[in-house]
């Protein structure tokens, strides 16, 4: 693609004709020459004298100020109209007869939109798309490189003329055309400065920072966390609003640190958030001062016990623990409502074993991976892992035990594990769950064996692992500290929802 020059780029003004185009007529009042002073003594008030104001519309003033090479112009149909007085056309005509009349005036072509009523967004909308159109292709035939053609110009939309339906279609439609537009508007005389231009150029980003917010609210009910950091970059970039684009900025660093807690790299996640903590406090305290309605208190209470229970996470081995337990019931949840359904299944098999292996360490102190390992500094724990160790040496469970290995075999899925738990321990909770759900669990191991989940290659549908759900939240149950922690599991959709609602409240 060629690069453009000053030389080569011609410059094209595209614009609605409105009913203050060619000019703009105003009727300015004056005071007549003041009554005696007995007159205005007595409340007598000197008369007030009219006078018709005639001043350039927008048309004219663009095409006087920026000096197009070419005018299209969009005027609404005078063939179309219900009323003669109700459409543009004759103004466009009139308006291209005064610019044709000066020594140096651009080439003005008059488009009219083919519909009846300008002020109806649905009438207006492929009008306007088939004028855009004829307008690219007249373009591209002038152009040297067919290929390349929006090379060879600058296009600038004027917003000023035409009614707001029409700025506001050709906002929608400029913002997916294969070339970028420049958008500028045109200031009542009355409004303008000494020495001021009336053309005020404007940053056309209104329409994209509308779909980002709509997409970044929809993806956040799906808790597609990588799906609202990517756009959170994309506001960031293009906002002109300068609190939204700070916020923009800190919450797509915060989605990006739960992208990395949904991948279970918990470190990262933890690394990730702890600097946000400060960039919000320091943000938050100059935004406060623009709008004290903004609930950044709240926000900053739920972003304290985020990072507080990454922190509980980082540097975790294999080990299970409260924490990571809990947040892979939740981390299977959000599966679950995205549709992966493999990966319901594979969290699921983990949060029962988990459990399991969690209540061994934590109500008879035996890491299952390592049944010697000592409790350093705990002589209660180390304590009751000598007479409980002792007590599976001596039990029927002996051959379940790897004593080379120091852990428990694991060639029979679960059940060894369960049955240690149950039988020796009496571990009466676990038993009544496994009661409750046997027949459950052995329709789940069916589908896990049949999928690529495990052994096989058939796809895992939601029908399949419905009851994973509805069994977790029984695990959560059985986890010691589960239930607590589950109420108060600060990644909750609530508190998703708010963090991003930022977005819009500042």
């Amino acid at each position: 693609m060629s690069a453009k020059t000053e030389k080569e780029v011609k410059k094209v003004l595209i614009s609605g004709v409105g009913m203050r185009d060619p000019y703009a007529e105003t009727v300015k009042k004056t005071e007549s020459k003041p009554k005696p002073f007995w007159r205005r003594l007595f409340g007598a008030q000197p008369p007030l004298s009219e006078e018709i104001v005639r001043t350039e519309g927008g048309v004219l003033t663009a095409c006087r100020e920026l000096q197009p090479d070419i005018v299209y112009l969009f005027p609404s149909s005078k063939a179309l109209a219900d009323k003669p007085d109700n459409q543009t056309e004759d103004r466009a005509n009139q308006a291209v007869e005064i610019i044709s009349s000066w020594e140096k005036h651009p080439e003005c072509l008059v488009m009219p939109l083919k519909t009846d009523n300008a002020s109806d967004l649905s009438k207006i909308y492929p009008c306007f798309r088939s004028n855009i159109n004829k307008v690219m292709n007249d373009l591209a035939k002038r152009a040297d490189n067919k290929e390349h053609w929006q090379d060879e110009y600058e296009i600038i939309l004027l917003t000023s003329s035409g009614t707001q339906q029409m700025n506001h279609v050709a906002r929608l439609v400029l913002a997916n055309a294969p070339f970028e537009a420049r958008y500028c508007s045109c200031l009542a005389p009355q409004f303008k400065k000494d020495g001021e231009s009336r053309i005020k150029w404007d940053k056309p980003v209104t329409l994209e920072e509308t779909t980002l917010l709509k997409r970044i609210d929809a993806d956040v009910e799906g808790l597609y966390f990588h799906s609202v950091s990517d756009d959170c970059a994309r506001l960031e970039d293009v906002s002109i609003y300068k609190p939204q684009k700070i916020m923009a900025g800190i919450i797509r660093k915060i989605f990006t640190a739960y992208e990395k807690m949904e991948l279970l790299q918990y470190d990262e996640a933890c690394n990730a958030i702890i600097p946000i903590m400060k960039l919000y406090r320091e943000e938050k305290e100059s935004l406060r001062e623009r709008n004290s309605a903004v609930p950044f208190e709240r926000i900053s209470s739920i972003l304290e016990a985020q990072a507080a229970f990454l922190s509980e996470l980082k540097g975790q081995g294999e080990l299970e623990s409260t924490h990571n337990l809990v947040d892979l019931y939740f981390n299977m949840e959000r599966a679950f409502k995205r549709g992966n359904y493999v990966d319901v299944l594979s969290r699921f098999w983990r949060l029962r074993e988990g459990m399991m292996n969690f209540r061994l360490f934590s109500n008879c102190c035996l890491n299952r991976r390592a049944l010697s390992a000592e409790f350093n500094g705990d002589v209660n724990k180390e304590r009751a892992r000598e007479e409980n160790l002792n007590l599976l040496k001596r039990s029927e469970y002996y051959d379940r035990v790897d004593w080379n290995k120091d852990y428990l075999k694991n060639e029979d899925g679960l059940r060894s594990l369960s049955d240690i738990l149950c039988g020796l321990f009496k571990d009466h909770d676990l038993k009544r769950f496994e009661n409750k759900f046997n027949n459950k669990f052995d329709n789940l191991r069916l589908v896990r064996n049949r999928t690529i989940v495990a052994h096989g290659m058939a796809s895992v549908k939601q029908k399949d692992v419905e009851d994973c759900m509805t069994i977790g939240k029984e695990i959560i149950k059985l986890i010691p500290g589960g239930s607590e922690l589950y109420k108060s599991y600060p990644f909750s959709l609530d508190n998703i929802r708010e963090i991003v609602g930022l977005l819009k409240h500042v």
